[in-house]
C-alpha cells in the first residue's frame, strides 16, 4: 500500500502544488480586515492546508465545507476528549467520509482525473485493499491539515517571541527552509508514533522484546541533549538540524514536501504582507496525544 501511495507526494510532484498553495494564501490574505484582530487559526492556518489537500485528492470545492465539518468532528475524536458522545459523533463522521471516498473512488475507477483520488482508484485492491485505500483518504484529510494547522500557528507564534530572529529572516529570505526545519523541531505538532519490535532489541540498557509495541516520543528526542546543543533554544539558524517531527526510516511522513512547501510559503507571506504581525491574545492548545492542535492565535498587525 505505501509503495503505491510514495509516488504521489514525490518533492517533483509537490511543485506542480506551489501556485495553488500561494493563490490560496493571496485569497484567504486578501480577506483579512485592515488591522485586525483575527484569529489565525479560524482565518489563515486551518483553511490553507485543508483546502489544498481537499483540491489535491479531488475534492469538488462545493464539499469542501462538509467534508472540513466532518474532518473536524473526527479530528476531535481521535485527539480530543474520547467521552462517550464525542466518539459516537466521530463515528458518525467517519462513516460519511467513507461512504463519500467510496463512491469518488468508485467514479474515479470509471472516469479518471487528474487528481489523487483518480490514482488511488487505479490501485489494485482486494476487499482488505479497499478498506485501507479508504481509510488512507480519510488520514490524507486529517495528517495534510491538522499538523500543517499547527505548524503555522506555532510558526507565528513562536517567531512573534523571537523578534531577532525574525527579523534575521526578513533580511534573508534564503533562510526559511532552515527556519522551518527549527519550528517543526522546537514545536512538534505529531508528538508520539508507535511501532513494534520485529526483535529483541536493547536501547540503552533496556531491553524491548520482539512483539513489544512502545510508544516513541517524537518531541522528546527533538530535545535530545545528546544530538541537539543547547535542545531547549529556539534557533532558526540550527544546522545540521536531524529532527524527527516527520519520524524516520521505513514510516517517514508522506507528506513532508507538502507540509514544508506550505510554511514555506505562507510564514514569509504573512509577515510580509502584514506588518507588525503580532500577538493580540493567548495561543490555545487543544487536542492531546499524539497530535498537539492549535484552537486559535488572536493575531493583530499595523
Amino acid at each position: 500500500m505505501r509503495a503505491h501511495f510514495a509516488g504521489l507526494f514525490t518533492p517533483r510532484r509537490v511543485q506542480r502544488y506551489r501556485e495553488r498553495i500561494a493563490a490560496r494564501v493571496d485569497m484567504l490574505l486578501e480577506a483579512f480586515l485592515p488591522g485586525g484582530p483575527v484569529d489565525l487559526v479560524a482565518a489563515f492556518s486551518r483553511p490553507l492546508p485543508f483546502s489544498v489537500i481537499a483540491d489535491v485528492l479531488g475534492v469538488p470545492a462545493g464539499r469542501h465545507g462538509w467534508l472540513a465539518e466532518a474532518a473536524q468532528v473526527f479530528g476531535q475524536a481521535v485527539a480530543g476528549q474520547r467521552d462517550h458522545a464525542n466518539v459516537e459523533r466521530g463515528n458518525t463522521a467517519a462513516a460519511e467520509m467513507l461512504a463519500y471516498f467510496d463512491q469518488a473512488l468508485t467514479e474515479r475507477a470509471a472516469s479518471p482525473r487528474e487528481d489523487v483520488l483518480s490514482l488511488l482508484a487505479a490501485a489494485p485492491a482486494d476487499a482488505d485493499g479497499r478498506a485501507d485505500l479508504l481509510a488512507n483518504c480519510i488520514l490524507f484529510i486529517l495528517a495534510g491539515h491538522m499538523t500543517t494547522t499547527t505548524l503555522l500557528s506555532a510558526g507565528v507564534h513562536l517567531l512573534t517571541q523571537h523578534r531577532d530572529q525574525l527579523d534575521m529572516l526578513l533580511a534573508h529570505p534564503g533562510r526559511w527552509p532552515d527556519a522551518i526545519d527549527e519550528l517543526l523541531r522546537f514545536m512538534s505538532p505529531t508528538t508520539v508514533t508507535g511501532a513494534t519490535a520485529t526483535a529483541d532489541a536493547v536501547v540503552d540498557g533496556t531491553l524491548i522484546p520482539a512483539g513489544a509495541q512502545p510508544l516513541l516520543i517524537l518531541a522528546g528526542a527533538n530535545r535530545d541533549p545528546a544530538v541537539f546543543h543547547d535542545p531547549d533554544r529556539f534557533d532558526v539558524t540550527r544546522s545540521p538540524n536531524p529532527h524527527l517531527a516527520f519520524a524516520a526510516g521505513a514510516h517517514y511522513c508522506l507528506g513532508a514536501p507538502l507540509a514544508r512547501m506550505h510554511a514555506e510559503i505562507a510564514l514569509p507571506a504573512l509577515f510580509t504582507r502584514l506588518p507588525g504581525l503580532r500577538l493580540a491574545g493567548a495561543l490555545q492548545w487543544g487536542g492531546s496525544v499524539p497530535v498537539r492542535q492549535t484552537e486559535s492565535l488572536p493575531v493583530m498587525w499595523n
